[in-house]
């Protein structure tokens, strides 16, 4: 919060960086309640149904919701769902619904947020201060 706030009070980053953080966190949760309906049969696509997902599946979901994620921090994501890991018959399960919950709320549970919001923060400033670099080369033709 503080990395983001402060990017925003120095003009590096628009504060709808925010909104698009917000809206990563809840495409992100449909998208595991979805999944998690569809696997037991369920019609309520936005409330879980077990707050639970195989350890397999929420990797393979994770992959396709960050598509152009690089190795390393596709890694350190994986890395930060071990907190939420449960063994039950010998199956890995993943206790999504405390994934999103808020880290102050959850510190224990809540490595797998703090790396997602780094990693978002992380990726939007290095593309604005890609995209500057790149503009400030481009001279201005209508003048």
């Amino acid at each position: 919060e503080v990395a983001l706030f402060t990017h925003v009070l120095d003009g590096s980053l628009s504060a709808a960086v925010y909104t698009d953080r917000c809206h990563m966190e809840r495409g992100l949760q449909r998208l595991l309640c979805t999944a998690d309906a569809m696997s037991h049969h369920s019609t309520n696509w936005t409330t879980p149904t077990t707050g639970r997902l195989p350890s397999g599946e929420v990797s393979k979901l994770l992959a396709s919701f960050f598509p152009n994620k690089k190795d390393r921090d596709m890694v350190a994501l994986v890395q930060a769902l071990k907190a939420n890991t449960v063994e039950e018959y010998g199956t890995s399960y993943i206790e999504y619904a405390e994934l999103l919950a808020p880290v102050a709320e959850r510190p224990e549970r809540g490595a797998f947020l703090a790396t997602a919001r780094a990693q978002h923060l992380e990726e939007i400033h290095g593309y604005t201060e890609a995209l500057a670099g790149y503009l400030s080369g481009v001279r201005d033709i209508s003048a």
